[in-house]
């Protein structure tokens, strides 16, 4: 497989191949339970909805997919491609990540130039998010005021998510390796003013802890000048993390951070 997804409960178990199919499994039992298909396309990415009944699935055709569990065919096809973003256009060669918003209604889409967050009731993105830097992961604070995103070039990046405006960066979160997980402490960062505890695993395998201070005086979107992370752990792994590791590393990160 080249992407997994746990359901909330952790009975479903999603996976997506090369040979285009979205496979759902009962983690209890170990048997498949459905397969939906749209194109002979490899899957990058599929992620659960939080209420588990909705889920989504991205590859190489340069799309998203929006799913229903009883349904064989998406509900919604997403083409980041062609929306003007933060200093150019999204491309959409290739949809790399997908990834739910904490309150379900809106998903993030990474293709290979921006971050496109749709709102799955509107008919096109509310906001995009120019990385400059290929996205290789994606988390939202579970406030869902924030979004980081790591890079094919080891940055680590903050972003408002109202203002579309990048608040904090990490230029070289890792040296020597692209960022295949990111995520954000539980309970750190539910406020305007609070530090939150940001975790980023490298494909060197680091896994690094970072701190970032969030408050500013004026308006978000007028902050030009993106701060510094603050580096407060790095805990080396031997063997290093795999690029489809992700689940792994956010399991890890999120048990340190807790």
């Amino acid at each position: 497989s080249l992407s997994t997804g746990l359901s909330s409960t952790g009975d479903r178990l999603l996976t997506g191949g090369l040979d285009g199919v979205v496979r759902m499994w009962s983690s209890k039992k170990g048997k498949a339970l459905a397969m939906y298909a749209y194109e002979d396309a490899p899957v990058w990415s599929v992620d659960h909805g939080p209420a588990d009944h909705y889920f989504a699935s991205s590859g190489s055709a340069g799309q998203a997919l929006l799913w229903t569990v009883e349904r064989p065919s998406p509900l919604r096809v997403l083409k980041p491609g062609g929306f003007p973003g933060y200093g150019g256009f999204c491309q959409d060669l290739s949809a790399d990540i997908v990834k739910f918003h904490p309150t379900g209604r809106l998903l993030s889409v990474a293709t290979d130039t921006c971050v496109a967050l749709w709102d799955l009731l509107a008919p096109k993105p509310v906001r995009i998010f120019r990385t400059q830097q290929r996205p290789t992961a994606l988390s939202s604070s579970e406030d869902g005021k924030r979004m980081a995103i790591g890079t094919s070039t080891g940055a680590l990046q903050l972003w408002d998510i109202s203002a579309a405006s990048r608040v904090g960066e990490a230029s070289f979160a890792h040296r020597s390796g692209s960022v295949v997980s990111t995520g954000f402490a539980r309970g750190v960062g539910s406020t305007a003013t609070a530090s939150p505890l940001l975790f980023s695993a490298g494909s060197e395998g680091v896994l690094n802890f970072w701190r970032h201070d969030v408050t500013s005086k004026g308006d978000p979107a007028k902050n030009t000048t993106p701060r510094p992370f603050r580096n407060v752990a790095s805990l080396p792994v031997e063997g290093g993390f795999g690029v489809f590791d992700r689940r792994q590393v956010e399991v890890a990160g999120a048990a340190f951070c807790l």
